[in-house]
């Protein structure tokens, strides 16, 4: 049986929207009782779907990064749980997520520019009844623009909460290719592991600094409350200058800072469609009292099984252990990367030749390395259920 996916036609919205996340809706109402629903999807960006306001899936960053050219990679999601008895809304956010790499202009098709985004996705109802009925991406769509103003993997997110876009249109049908396709090949991006803040002070150019006490990729979930239109900062960094003072002249171009517009009102935030690479960072401009326990890094990732472990009775050496695994944890997200914080984040080939063989004892990297290869869609045959 052809999965429903291929059944559907990509969206996107009919205006451009350079690095402006876009926000695709469809209502729908099951017409019996739903024995099993599965949604499949993918994006030329990165999505963010949720059904009846609840996220689908535990993974981040889907659909992973790929040369969409040649292969693009779609997920499998069970979400019977997430369905409601009468009407329901399937709403499917797409930032540019790696798409606007600057290593990838020359990867886009005549049809759609680097900075440009499209969702291709079928929601399949198995009705009690035997029955089935296939909801694909299609006409009934509709799409408006993100309270997430701006996405940029080395830059950011700008979120505003206060946005409300009065425009919900017709998603536009975009004429791109599905021969491209391929199931779920690598480990799963997922979110590892929190890290609370270890400790708060003043820098000698009186910057307030959290430190989370290590290095690593992922991105801070904080609480924010502020009157409406007030703006705080949340700038990322490795390391502190000789002085002690807050650096950033290491990443280069990349900024690496979330924005947020406050609307009155208290809020959790995370970002959706970014990464950083960091060990401190910098509420700047904060609206409210910046208080440790309002902040927790959260560890991302590839999805790999850890298998090799060392310790011994000497504190530097197991500290140096305890460096490469991390390095490795910071640069295995969907690709092995060269490094996860400044403008560059590329899958250098030398780099991962080098360090294959350690991270093979290290964690079961098979999957990993085999997403890798660039196996064309025809010869891609194992499908990979993402678990809710």
């Amino acid at each position: 049986m052809t999965n429903p996916i291929f059944s559907a036609s990509w969206l996107q919205h009919p205006e451009k929207t350079n690095e402006a996340p876009v926000e695709f809706l469809f209502s729908f109402t099951p017409k019996r009782s739903v024995k099993k629903a599965t949604l499949q999807a993918t994006a030329l960006g990165v999505y963010y779907p949720t059904l009846n306001g609840a996220k689908v899936g535990g993974e981040v960053l889907a659909p992973g990064w790929t040369n969409y050219r040649k292969r693009l990679q779609y997920q499998t999601y069970d979400v019977t749980d997430l369905l409601a008895g009468g009407e329901n809304l399937l709403s499917i956010e797409v930032g540019v997520g790696w798409r606007m790499h600057a290593r990838e202009k020359d990867w886009s098709q005549p049809t759609l520019g680097g900075k440009e985004t499209a969702l291709l996705a079928a929601l399949a109802l198995e009705y009690e009844d035997g029955k089935r009925e296939v909801l694909p991406t299609g006409e009934g769509w509709q799409c408006r623009l993100s309270k997430t103003r701006y996405s940029n993997i080395y830059n950011g997110e700008f979120y505003d909460a206060g946005f409300e876009d009065g425009y919900l249109l017709p998603a536009k049908l975009l004429d791109y290719p599905k021969e491209i396709l391929i199931p779920l090949q690598g480990e799963r991006i997922v979110e590892v592991e929190r890290l609370p803040v270890k400790s708060m002070f003043t820098t000698p150019e009186g910057e307030l600094v959290l430190d989370f006490g290590q290095l690593l990729t992922g991105y801070v979930e904080f609480k924010i409350e502020g009157p409406a239109g007030a703006k705080g900062t949340l700038r990322h960094a490795e390391i502190l200058d000789a002085a002690g003072n807050f650096y950033t002249t290491n990443l280069r171009g990349a900024k690496q800072e979330i924005e947020f517009v406050c609307d009155d009102k208290s809020h959790v935030y995370k970002p959706k469609f970014t990464f950083q690479g960091f060990r401190y960072v910098q509420p700047k401009d904060w609206p409210c009292e910046v208080k440790p326990e309002d902040f927790t890094a959260i560890v991302v990732h590839s999805e790999m099984k850890r298998t090799g472990r060392f310790e011994c009775s000497e504190p530097l050496l197991n500290q140096l252990f305890s460096n490469v695994v991390w390095g490795m944890r910071g640069n295995f997200l969907d690709v092995p990367t060269d490094c996860p914080q400044r403008d560059e984040r590329l899958g250098w080939t030398g780099d991962a030749q080098v360090f294959c063989r350690t991270a093979s004892y290290l964690y079961d990297c098979e999957r990993f390395l085999i997403n890798g290869w660039p196996t064309s869609p025809a010869s891609s045959s194992r499908a990979v259920a993402c678990p809710t």
